[in-house]
C-alpha cells in the first residue's frame, strides 16, 4: 500500500494530481457528497471539523479508523463533516472549487463560528488549496503527511529555504502561488491560518520539510512509521487535546 501510494503521489507531481494512472478516478458529483456526524440531536455546535480523505479512501474510512470516536472521547464540541473529496475532483482540477461551494461555504452560511480543515495526504493538499482561496473562512488546518506541490516547484524553494526564497513578481502555477501564500505564514497581516502538521518518521519528503519551516515546533507531531493509518490514527489522538478547536490564536513559526 505504501509503495503504491507513494508512486501515485510521485506521478501526481507531473500533473494536477493526475492519479488516474494508478486507478481510474471515481466519477465526480455536484454537490460533493458528505457524511455528517453532528455533536448531538437538535443542536448545532459552534465549530465544524471538515475531514478530507487521502487517495483511494472513502469518507467512511475516518469512522473505521476511529477519527470521529476519538474526537468525541476528547470532548471536542464540534460537528464533523466528512467530504467525499476523492481523486476524481483533483484530476479535474475542481477539488478546491467543490470543497468551497459544497462543503465550506454552506458550513459558513449555517453559522459555524469556527471551521477547521483536516486533510490526510492528498486531502492535506485539498485543505491547503481551499484555505489559500478562502482564508477568511478557515480557523485552522490540520495536515497528515500532505502533498503540497510538484518537485519542480518545491525543489528551488527547498534549496534556499522558505524564508530565503523570493517569489518572482509574475503569477506562477497553482503550486507556485500556493507557496507564495504559505511563505507569509507567521508574518504580520498574513492570511495563512494556523497549521498543525503530523507524519511518520519514515514518511518525510519535500512537502513535509517545507511545511515544517512555516509551522511552529509545538504544532508538529511525529511518531515511528510510514504513510499509513497506523501512524495517523494514533497521532490524531495525541493532537486532539492540544489543538485549540474553540479558537486558534495566531502563532509564529
Amino acid at each position: 500500500m505504501v509503495s503504491r501510494l507513494r508512486a501515485c503521489i510521485s506521478f501526481a507531481g507531473l500533473g494536477l494530481l493526475a492519479l488516474a494512472a494508478c486507478a481510474m478516478p471515481r466519477p465526480t458529483q455536484v454537490p460533493m457528497r458528505t457524511v455528517d456526524h453532528p455533536l448531538g440531536a437538535g443542536a448545532r455546535a459552534d465549530t465544524a471539523v471538515i475531514l478530507l480523505p487521502g487517495h483511494g479512501d472513502k469518507p467512511e474510512q475516518f469512522t473505521r479508523q476511529g477519527f470521529v470516536a476519538a474526537l468525541r472521547e476528547a470532548g471536542v464540541a464540534a460537528d464533523v463533516i466528512v467530504a467525499d473529496a476523492h481523486s476524481g475532483y483533483y484530476f479535474k482540477g475542481i477539488a478546491a472549487e467543490r470543497l468551497w461551494a459544497d462543503v465550506v461555504e454552506p458550513a459558513k452560511k449555517a453559522g459555524y463560528a469556527r471551521i477547521w480543515l483536516v486533510g490526510i495526504s492528498m486531502g492535506g493538499f485539498g485543505a491547503l488549496w481551499t484555505a489559500s482561496m478562502h482564508p477568511e473562512a478557515i480557523t485552522g488546518i490540520v495536515l497528515f503527511a500532505p502533498f503540497a506541490g510538484r518537485p519542480r516547484v518545491l525543489r528551488p524553494i527547498a534549496e534556499v529555504g522558505v524564508k530565503a526564497w523570493q517569489p518572482r513578481p509574475e503569477k506562477g502555477t497553482w503550486d507556485y502561488e500556493l507557496w507564495r501564500w504559505l511563505k507569509t505564514a507567521g508574518e504580520p497581516g498574513s492570511s495563512v491560518p494556523p497549521i498543525w502538521l503530523a507524519y511518520g518518521d519514515d514518511d518525510g519528503g519535500t512537502s513535509v520539510d517545507l511545511l515544517r519551516q512555516i509551522t511552529p515546533p509545538e504544532h508538529v507531531f511525529t511518531r515511528p512509521g510510514d504513510h499509513d493509518w497506523d501512524v495517523w490514527a494514533p497521532l490524531w489522538r495525541t493532537m486532539l487535546p492540544v489543538i485549540p478547536w474553540a479558537g486558534a490564536p495566531a502563532s509564529s513559526p
